[in-house]
């Protein structure tokens, strides 16, 4: 049997402390039928937005019904996702409600009996306008009226919003972990690492390494960006006199993007959960104490783990005089051809061209969005206000149409070449290039060399126009046993046996975020260390993160017969 089965999770015990939770509930209640009141007074004054004012409440009522769970403590995922539902039904229904009561009287207010007739008039009658109005006849000209359809579907929408958010709200926060010695919720600390942890950290556990997680790649919490979240939840509460501490749970959840609010950045994220309110054995809460130093009050002794996954450390330009090696390297070769921003491609005015083809894309898929948006509300404005609308029935017909045909398509293109043409241009550049040297390394029209970009590793970080300091193309040589790279500025001729390190690592940019993959290759001889991460390029030239990982490893593939190749391996 697999130990880490044995392992427990978190089960809630679906309690409730009636006494803190039903003045809570009575709030509540009170805030929701303001909220309906609001409405209908905003109504009446003909500043209500469809769907606008709706969702706003929604949010608000949302938040409370959050806070009405957490100082409940409830621990009952469906009475708080029940709850949540009620108070949003309230808060929605009650906007009708008091649109009968003021039709009826204040004396009538007990008539809920008559609120499904009252709310079938208003989808049948309800009518809109577009405020602010500057004409001069404003006050003869009809309003707009939506028919029965429009309105049930704006019915629907509204209470979806009411109803659904308060629910999800509730939901997630009894969801939470719950100390049932302490009486209280566990705290919660987030640490996120590059999207490759989410298949590391259940390994590391299942291996018995904990203290491995450490030294995964961290990256700062950037909400769009994917990524793999762990939570650790733990009670708070640091009493000496008892025998055994509480319990303390992980969670990792592999996150496509992260939520738009702080309160729910792990339990609304966009991703799959991983690892759910695992447990934490004593000696794994002291092996993730590094991350978070609250844990260590929850700890036992540690047992003797595997020492730490390899990670390079920072490569110094050249070897100190004291390392000798004992076995004879054959040298790396370095000829730099020209300096960084004087090359025939890698300068100022190449580079800004690229940039101008970078943004080709996003200036496609504005110009069809603009044609859409323009449609549209020429469109409305022409069947809303006939006496102002200049532009031609036929024009109007054409951008709509125009517009949201072609807005799936460039937006289809953009993903897919939002980088492509850049890389297309400067490949072009490059080719004609390296074709016109006479003593080149590599040749351009070899179908085993792969046009690749030069980005050290300092530059992963800096937000810079283009964070490359070379384009050239990159080669096996498997006559001569090396890696040959010919760039506009730099030539390198690195020997199989020089080669300590090759592998693919996702670049991590300055927000956090892993656009592309890079091969990076770490080579030392007797006289010097050098890295050179490449970031490839290949046909069919799309662009994004998994176009980028394919290319790596297409390049990756081609440098890997070469190490097969090798006889013995310098350690």
């Amino acid at each position: 049997m697999n130990p880490e089965n044995t392992v427990p999770h978190y089960q809630a015990s679906g309690r409730i402390d009636w006494g803190r939770f039903f003045p809570r509930v009575v709030l509540t209640g009170v805030v929701a039928l303001t909220l309906s009141t609001l409405m209908y007074l905003l109504l009446t004054v003909g500043f209500y937005l469809l769907g606008v004012v709706a969702f706003v409440v929604a949010i608000i009522l949302a938040y409370v019904v959050r806070a009405a769970i957490s100082h409940g403590h409830v621990r009952n995922r469906s009475v708080a996702m029940m709850f949540g539902v009620v108070a949003g039904a309230v808060a929605y229904l009650g906007f009708y409600h008091a649109g009968l009561v003021h039709a009826l009287g204040i004396s009538q207010w007990y008539r809920v009996d008559l609120l499904p007739d009252y709310i079938e008039y208003r989808l049948r009658n309800d009518k809109s306008e577009s405020v602010p109005s500057y004409s001069d006849d404003s006050d003869t000209r009809p309003p707009t009226t939506f028919d029965y359809g429009m309105n049930v579907f704006i019915f629907l929408l509204e209470a979806a919003a009411c109803v659904g958010l308060p629910a999800l709200a509730g939901f997630s926060r009894a969801s939470r972990p719950f100390c049932e010695r302490c009486g209280k919720w566990m705290n919660q600390h987030l640490v996120t690492f590059t999207e490759s942890a989410a298949a590391r950290i259940p390994q590391l556990l299942r291996d018995g390494r904990p203290a491995d997680i450490v030294n995964l790649p961290q990256m700062s919490s950037a909400p769009h960006a994917r990524n793999t979240t762990m939570a650790l939840e733990y009670c708070g509460r640091e009493d000496s006199d008892r025998a055994e501490p509480c319990p303390a749970y992980l969670s990792v959840r592999a996150c496509k993007s992260g939520s738009l609010t702080q309160a729910g950045q792990f339990e609304m994220a966009i991703g799959r959960m991983v690892i759910t309110r695992r447990r934490l054995l004593p000696h794994e809460t002291a092996a993730l104490a590094p991350l978070h130093a609250p844990l260590s009050a929850l700890a036992g002794p540690a047992p003797i783990v595997a020492p730490p996954v390899d990670q390079p450390a920072e490569m110094p330009a050249e070897l100190p005089a004291e390392v000798v090696d004992e076995v004879a390297i054959p040298p790396i070769e370095h000829v730099q051809l020209a300096e960084y921003r004087k090359g025939a491609v890698a300068n100022n005015r190449v580079l800004g061209k690229s940039a101008l083809w970078a943004m080709a894309p996003l200036g496609v898929l504005c110009v069809t969005v603009i044609m859409l948006i323009v449609g549209v509300l020429t469109t409305v404005i022409g069947v809303t206000e006939p006496a102002t609308d200049n532009i031609p029935r036929w024009a109007r017909y054409a951008l709509l149409t125009v517009g949201g045909v072609s807005s799936p398509f460039a937006i289809v293109w953009f993903v897919r070449n939002m980088q492509s043409l850049r890389d297309r241009f400067l490949h072009r550049r490059m080719c004609e290039l390296v074709r016109s040297r006479e003593d080149r390394w590599v040749d351009p029209d070899d179908p085993d060399a792969m046009f690749v970009e030069y980005v050290p590793r300092a530059n992963w970080v800096k937000l810079m126009l283009d964070t490359a300091v070379d384009f050239g193309f990159v080669k096996a040589d498997h006559e001569r046993l090396e890696i040959t790279f010919e760039g506009d500025c730099n030539r390198f001729g690195i020997p199989v046996e020089a080669v300590k390190r090759c592998a693919v690592e996702h670049v991590i940019g300055p927000q956090g975020n892993s656009p592309h993959a890079a091969v990076v290759i770490l080579a030392q001889d007797n006289t010097q260390r050098i890295e050179l991460p490449f970031i490839a390029f290949q046909p069919p030239w799309r662009s994004g993160r998994k176009a980028s990982e394919a290319a790596a490893m297409e390049l990756a593939s081609r440098l890997a017969p070469l190490f097969e190749a090798r006889q013995s391996p310098t350690q």
